[in-house]
């Protein structure tokens, strides 16, 4: 008897359980249906208040297209070009500080500063639009880094610390070694200006300039000792073949017939040449690493070669004027909508009172 009605009551527990959770369900459904039809309705009531105003909005938008047109007529074309470059010595971050610090010389219109920087003269200042920088994001550099950073570490327990998540998380732009810089100007011929300025800045920097010249040193050394070791093996090499015929021409005199293959050649021979194709790719290598890190900076793409004439749509003067009287209009008729309101809501309540 008792086990049956504990039976039930669980029955009875569990179906209110199931009904509380169906209800939940259908409360969240009711409230993101409800929410979406808000929304639905107020853009309605929207596009309806402007079909009844059409008149005055598009007077307006067309008002404002035109004065964005000709405002595009009296600059002229713009012109945008990017430039690519490959960093070295960790100049990332010199070189985002000059990007930062050129656009903030133009918007606040220093032409002393631009002049003696980047002999970009005052009547010139207005003819630049943007300068910009992004990174050109390669995952293994982050996998080099995080892996480099590891190997920093005195202990297991900090490299166990910090995960490569955590590690690209942290990662900054600047850090990445090949970037994009991006200009937006009315005259083609401040493209080299300002590419310029940007590459003076990097070579110039004291500390670079060391650090390139040590790294340079580094690497002539390593390249005197490769070639110095293959001289080496080249002698040995040329000895080791002088003895081998000086064996064969022995033993022929001596009425001994030698088999010159490869599973009878010195053994000697054979670790010298091995050794010396090693050293032929540490060579390679080497030189690969003086092509990149000859210069602080290396150019991949300069801005002459990457320019072109800016036609985007949604940069237009007449695009973004026409929305933006359209929009002005919109805040207009939406505050004296608000007043309404607040007036009505006024009343009522003087009513009440």
């Amino acid at each position: 008897m008792d086990n049956a009605k504990n039976k039930h009551n669980d029955e009875v527990d569990l179906g209110q359980l199931f009904n509380a959770i169906g209800a939940g369900i259908k409360s969240v459904f009711r409230f993101f249906t409800n929410c979406f039809l808000g929304l639905a309705n107020w853009a309605l009531e929207g596009i309806i208040f402007v079909r009844k105003r059409f008149l005055v909005f598009g007077i307006a938008s067309l008002l404002g297209a035109s004065f964005g047109a000709y405002m595009d007529y009296v600059d002229g074309p713009r012109y945008a070009a990017k430039m690519i470059l490959a960093t070295n010595y960790g100049s990332g971050k010199l070189l985002y500080n000059e990007v930062e610090y050129l656009d903030a010389l133009l918007k606040q219109n220093d032409t002393s500063q631009l002049f003696a920087k980047y002999n970009i003269k005052p009547s010139e200042v207005e003819l630049i639009s943007k300068i910009e920088i992004e990174p050109i994001v390669d995952p293994k550099e982050e996998l080099l880094a995080f892996d480099a950073y590891r190997l920093k570490m005195d202990t297991t327990m900090v490299t166990k610390a910090i995960t490569f998540s955590d590690f690209k998380n942290d990662f900054e732009d600047y850090q990445y070694r090949k970037h994009t810089v991006e200009a937006i100007v009315y005259d083609k011929n401040l493209l080299s200006k300002i590419e310029r300025g940007l590459l003076n800045a990097l070579n110039s920097n004291k500390m670079l300039q060391l650090e390139s010249q040590i790294g340079a040193e580094n690497l002539s050394v390593v390249d005197a000792g490769i070639k110095s070791s293959m001289l080496r093996i080249d002698s040995l090499l040329l000895a080791e073949q002088k003895a081998l015929e000086q064996n064969t021409l022995t033993d022929a005199m001596s009425g001994t017939s030698i088999n010159l293959t490869e599973n009878t050649r010195n053994s000697k021979e054979v670790q010298l040449v091995e050794l010396k194709i090693q050293l032929i790719d540490e060579l390679q290598l080497n030189n690969e690493k003086i092509l990149i890190t000859n210069n602080i900076a290396n150019i991949i793409t300069s801005f002459d070669e990457k320019v072109y004439k800016e036609t985007s749509f949604t940069k237009k003067g007449s695009v973004k004027y026409g929305a933006l009287a359209f929009f002005i209009i919109s805040i207009f008729y939406a505050t004296l909508h608000f007043d309404k309101f607040l007036k009505e809501k006024i009343d009522q309540k003087a009513n009440r009172g």
